[in-house]
């Protein structure tokens, strides 16, 4: 590979304007000559040489925790001759030269710090702002995990395949398929297992072994998140310990997602309300997610009857065309209730909390947020009320279908007013975008080298998928969410973008087509 030569340091609008930058710090002189606050230097991930070791924050504490150096998979080291120093490139090992061993016959070394590093920087990110941090558990739990845990296996796999989607080395693809095959392996053995099948390792490796499903992006309806069935089987046999634990947080959000991707409906839902140590406005979330899925679950029955009444086969109807009618009605009724809900909870959480608005030209531009997390909390949020309103539409279109004989204008005006809710949440989720994904800054600058991280992707696929699908989004909003799906499959390396955008079929089609 060629030697591009000494990356740049400077502040990132002297990058973008293609100005020398003093470096001077905390802000620089060209910043301050240009009469702009200077943004600051970015960070970029550091290549560790192979020995050195992995620094991770423990979540539960604010300490830092030193991840040693995991053992090596190979017997040896290669050669300082066959090393490639400041290239900066993941197509060769980075070997620590203390670590040379002239008389071993195997010199290809071990990637499995290397891995380990580029996972936990794209995925692991801390709580903040009220948030649970996105896998913000892992770096504790690695670390209390013994080295033939399956949890050190399927971290692995779903590391080297990470790796793969950033190097394209076919070397790391064969390695995450050999982990992850060796993390099944041991999965099913522990859920054979009486007493291991409901232990946090096995809900651990559940998640990890998603992660990895994610980041592969293969299978169809059947595949999304495949082990969190797994996971509701255990949760219904294990006691609430599971669900106060700090990882229960990522499984929490996946519930969510699921009850509003898929014809899925929670359970429980003390699942996503847990009673120990609740956060006041996270918790009332839930609660509203809760009450929503529960809304649409009543909205798809009310569909099947429907069709029992309209099957001409059907000689016995289920119900009379006006006992449907009063079913409807309550239902949105009902909906309405929630939406007053979410309203009343949004207005008691504290301006900081909340999004900023960037404009240009007089005019509403783009979204900034305290945190990038918090962007895409916020985004999730959106897209919630969308799919409470495109369930009430889906209500009035039914009853508007019902009434043909007669034009019975405060339905057409009370759907029209829920589909102007919903083209307000994908505006939101619009401006959002362009800071939740990395691509400015909190003044509405554009990064000229964004600051994405496959976290933030994995939480964005599926709003994005809503923006992109559905019929009250306009032409840029469908064209910019595309392109983001297709940064988040290919940049960020999280490949269930590319089937959402292609193949997903969503619940609430044609809503969202």
């Amino acid at each position: 590979m060629v030697y591009p030569g000494r990356l740049s340091r400077g502040c990132s609008r002297c990058k973008q304007r293609k100005l020398k930058c003093d470096e001077t710090k905390p802000s620089c002189t060209r910043c301050q000559k240009y009469g702009k606050p200077c943004p600051g230097y970015e960070k970029n991930l550091v290549i560790r040489q192979q020995g050195t070791k992995f620094q991770g924050q423990d979540p539960s504490s604010g300490a830092v925790a030193v991840l040693a150096k995991p053992g090596r998979s190979h017997r040896g080291s290669s050669s300082s001759s066959g090393s490639s120093s400041g290239s900066g490139s993941y197509s060769q090992p980075i070997v620590d030269p203390n670590d040379f061993i002239s008389t071993s016959l195997d010199v290809i070394p071990s990637w499995d710090s290397e891995a380990l590093g580029y996972f936990m920087h794209q995925y692991v990110l801390p709580e903040a702002n009220d948030c649970s941090g996105y896998l913000h558990f892992l770096p504790k739990t690695y670390l209390e995990s013994p080295e033939s845990s399956c949890i050190r296996v399927a971290v692995k796999a779903s590391a080297y395949l990470s790796l793969y989607r950033y190097s394209k080395t076919k070397e790391h693809e064969i390695q995450a398929h050999v982990w992850h095959h060796h993390a099944i392996r041991g999965l099913l053995e522990r859920l054979r297992s009486g007493h291991e099948a409901t232990s946090e390792e096995t809900v651990v490796t559940m998640i990890l072994l998603s992660i990895f499903d994610d980041i592969d992006g293969r299978g169809g309806h059947q595949k999304i998140n495949p082990h969190l069935n797994g996971l509701i089987h255990i949760l219904q046999r294990s006691n609430r310990s599971l669900i106060n634990a700090p990882f229960f947080s990522w499984v929490r959000q996946q519930l969510i997602i699921k009850s509003f991707t898929a014809d899925y409906h929670i359970v429980d839902p003390s699942w996503v309300t847990p009673s120990a140590n609740p956060n006041p406005h996270l918790d009332n979330f839930r609660v509203v997610a809760v009450r929503v899925n529960q809304f649409m679950t009543s909205g798809r029955q009310l569909l099947g009857k429907l069709k029992q009444v309209n099957d001409p086969a059907n000689k016995e109807p289920v119900m009379s065309p006006a006992e449907l009618k009063a079913q409807l009605l309550a239902v949105i009724q009902e909906a309405k209730s929630i939406q007053h809900e979410i309203d009343e909870w949004i207005s008691t959480i504290p301006r900081s909390d909340k999004w900023g608005t960037m404009c240009k030209d007089g005019k509403p531009s783009v979204y900034v947020f305290s945190s990038r997390y918090l962007g895409c909390y916020w985004i999730n949020v959106f897209t919630t009320v969308i799919i409470l309103q495109g369930s009430v539409i889906a209500c009035y279109d039914i009853l508007l279908t019902m009434t043909r004989s007669s034009v019975d204008l405060n339905l057409i005006m009370a759907k029209s007013k829920c589909g102007s809710e919903a083209k307000m949440m994908l505006s939101h989720i619009h401006r959002s975008v362009p800071f939740s994904m990395g691509n400015i800054d909190q003044e509405g600058t554009k990064i000229f080298r964004p600051e994405s991280r496959s976290a933030y992707g994995c939480l964005l696929v599926w709003p994005l998928g809503v923006l992109a699908r559905c019929r009250l989004s306009d032409d840029v909003e469908v064209r910019d969410a595309r392109a983001a799906l297709e940064v988040i499959s290919s940049t960020m390396g999280v490949d269930l973008a590319h089937w959402v955008l292609n193949e997903w079929r969503s619940p609430l089609y044609p809503f969202i087509q």
